[in-house]
C-alpha cells in the first residue's frame, strides 16, 4: 500500500519538528555543583507586548536530585521538575513546561562557580564580562548566544536578569524567608 505524497510530506514535517524540539533542549552542566540550596526566589517574566508576570520558585535538593517548584502568585503550580543525574523529569501533575526548563537551565548556568564553568559547560562555550554593577555571563550554543545573564550587585544580593534567545527577560531575586 503506497502512502500518498501529501501524507508523506506531513509525516516528514512532523518528524523534523520533533527532532528540532529535541535539539533545542536547554544546556545543562556536565555535573552539578553545590548551588547553595535550598533557594526561594521571586521571578518576574517580561516579554515584549505582554504584561509582566510575577511568580515564586523554590529549588531544593531531595534524595540526590534537584527539585524545582514554580508557582504563580496564588500558589498554582506552573512547573514542577526534578533534575536527576542530568535528566529532567516531571514531578507531580503539572504539565511539561519547556519555558520553565529554559529558566531553570539559565539559573544553573548563573549559579555555577566561575572556576567550574569550563568543566561544566565546555571551554569556549561561555564568556563572562565584568560590569560596573556586577557581571554579564553568556552561554554560547551553535556560535550564537543561547542566554545571557547579568548579576546585579547594586541593591539586594543575588539579583539576576536573564535574557533568553526568544527575547524574554527574567528578573530573579531571593525571597526573604525570615519570620
Amino acid at each position: 500500500m503506497k502512502m500518498p505524497a501529501l501524507l508523506r510530506r506531513i509525516a516528514l514535517c512532523v518528524m523534523l519538528a520533533w527532532l528540532s524540539a529535541c535539539s533545542t533542549t536547554p544546556p545543562l552542566p556536565a555535573r552539578e555543583h553545590d548551588y547553595g540550596l535550598p533557594r526561594w526566589l521571586h521571578v518576574v517574566r517580561q516579554h515584549p507586548g505582554q504584561a509582566d508576570q510575577d511568580s515564586m520558585l523554590a529549588v531544593q535538593r531531595e534524595q540526590g536530585a534537584t527539585r524545582w517548584s514554580w508557582f504563580d502568585p496564588l500558589g498554582v503550580p506552573l512547573a514542577r521538575q526534578l533534575l536527576d543525574q542530568g535528566n529532567w523529569r516531571s514531578d507531580g501533575l503539572a504539565p511539561p513546561n519547556s519555558e520553565a526548563r529554559e529558566l531553570f537551565a539559565a539559573l544553573l548556568f548563573a549559579w555555577t562557580p566561575h572556576d567550574a564553568l569550563d568543566a561544566a559547560y565546555g571551554a569556549g562555550s561561555w564568556r563572562e564580562e565584568p560590569m560596573r554593577d556586577g557581571w554579564r555571563r553568556t552561554l554560547i550554543r551553535a556560535n550564537a548566544p543561547y542566554f545571557a545573564i547579568r548579576a546585579i550587585h547594586a541593591g539586594p544580593a543575588g539579583v539576576l536578569v536573564i535574557e533568553d534567545s526568544h527575547g524574554t527577560h527574567w528578573r530573579v531575586a531571593p525571597l526573604d524567608t525570615r519570620p
